[in-house]
């Protein structure tokens, strides 16, 4: 008989979903349970560290992911049940498949016979199974959460946040996800559109304070400096930031994790972006979750970025991504050319290593018919930083090869007249070969 397994290896948020989502499916299909819990492995060499966190000034002040042991997170007993130190078998993976009602995907489990059958990250029930029931499944969840045995230490922490929430009970958290999507001590900011809509610009998350502006409001996020210049920013007596509550400098990332997780549990509701931190927090509350890219149209997005962008003191990384999203929804509206290129010369002069923004200002001189000057723009870039150009332009991610919609400009203006342009013509069809003789 299969065991259903959760076997992720990224950051504790995701591998407690994928953990709740296999006991979810184990009680539905009535069968054993499993989890593995290997050390953390990034996405790439460059990707965001363990337990990585930035001190200024004797205060932390930037919080990575955290994954520690699994006899650190849970209990003895739940580990002695539960716990798998290796694989050994055949492996169905769902990740990724969608089934229009849970009868096919009962049908393939009896066509093909594996001993493992893998869970996702993912919603069970938007995103794999179309027939299971929303609001059941959340229920599921957040009573599975309950069933969890953490360890002691573990414990204390989630005690201590439930308290808290005791006292200051009515509230809403708006999640403001900064990390690998964002700053310079990983890679993941040069993914393109990757990682971008995780993470929530500092001018957005004023915009919603602003329309929240008479309740009370609980700022979390693992870029506490920005977190708390935004709270300085609105200055609404209302608004708190998750320092107010409980300091950093006297816990650890592991700690952190839980108390955030929990005190966001209790919000009445919750704003964030699809992070594995707010989806968790999201489950074991069950409460009313807002994205916090759903809350304004694109000419409003717009307005906000634009109108506090420079008067919002923060970080140069922060700036950037300000100005990559301020590019972005630009082109959506169709603001001119000129302010395009305005907009990513800004993000390159605020992070001038990352080559995303140089791949775009080509982008946008190739569909303005602008050749020359994006063949001058590339001899520039080739003579001074070639590799780092050409390897930013062929990153694979989980999305697969992330500038390849960008690729087709390169080819169709290619010609003798514009030397550069063709150059990196001829790396992408090289590279493409090489994709095609991969699979």
């Amino acid at each position: 008989m299969s065991i259903i397994i959760a076997n992720r290896t990224d950051g504790t948020g995701s591998r407690l979903i994928s953990l709740m989502n296999a006991m979810y499916l184990a009680k539905i299909l009535n069968k054993q349970v499993k989890f593995t819990w290997k050390n953390y492995i990034p996405f790439t060499k460059d990707s965001d560290t363990n337990n990585f966190r930035k001190v200024e000034n004797d205060n932390v002040s930037i919080l990575g992911l955290c994954v520690e042991s699994h006899t650190e997170i849970f209990s003895k007993n739940f580990i002695d049940k539960y716990f798998l130190e290796s694989i050994n078998g055949s492996i169905f993976g769902i990740d990724g498949k969608v089934y229009t009602n849970f009868d096919l995907f009962l049908k393939e489990l009896k066509v093909n016979k594996y001993d493992y059958i893998s869970v996702p990250l993912s919603d069970l029930s938007t995103r794999v199974f179309k027939d299971i029931d929303d609001l059941e499944y959340r229920k599921y969840m957040q009573n599975i959460w309950k069933d969890i045995e953490f360890s002691e230490s573990v414990k204390k922490i989630v005690n201590m946040a439930k308290q808290t929430c005791m006292k200051f009970k009515d509230f809403i958290c708006i999640h403001i996800r900064s990390g690998d999507a964002i700053y310079d001590y990983a890679e993941f900011r040069k993914f393109n559109l990757q990682s971008i809509y995780h993470a929530t610009p500092c001018e957005i998350a004023i915009g919603i304070i602003q329309k929240n502006k008479n309740k009370n409001i609980v700022l979390v996020g693992d870029d506490l400096l920005s977190i708390r210049q935004i709270a300085k920013f609105c200055n609404f007596k209302n608004v708190f930031v998750m320092e107010d509550f409980r300091n950093s400098n006297q816990l650890s990332n592991m700690e952190l994790f839980f108390y955030d997780v929990i005190f966001m549990s209790y919000a009445k509701i919750l704003y964030g972006t699809n992070s594995a931190v707010v989806r968790l927090a999201n489950y074991i509350g069950n409460q009313k979750f807002i994205n916090n890219y759903s809350v304004f149209n694109e000419k409003e997005l717009y307005d906000i970025i634009k109108e506090n962008i420079e008067k919002f003191n923060t970080s140069n990384s922060q700036k950037a991504f300000s100005y990559f999203h301020l590019f972005i929804v630009s082109k959506k509206i169709n603001i001119s050319k000129e302010n395009l290129i305005e907009f990513l010369e800004k993000a390159l002069e605020y992070d001038y290593e990352n080559d995303k923004y140089r791949i775009h200002l080509i982008d946008v001189l190739l569909n303005h018919n602008e050749f020359s000057k994006a063949n001058e723009m590339l001899k520039t870039i080739l003579l001074t930083r070639e590799s780092e150009y050409l390897k930013t332009l062929f990153l694979k991610g989980w999305i697969g090869v992330v500038y390849s919609n960008l690729f087709d400009i390169y080819l169709k203006s290619s010609c003798l007249q514009y030397p550069y342009i063709a150059y990196v013509a001829m790396h992408i069809l090289k590279f493409r070969t090489s994709l095609q003789i991969q699979n």
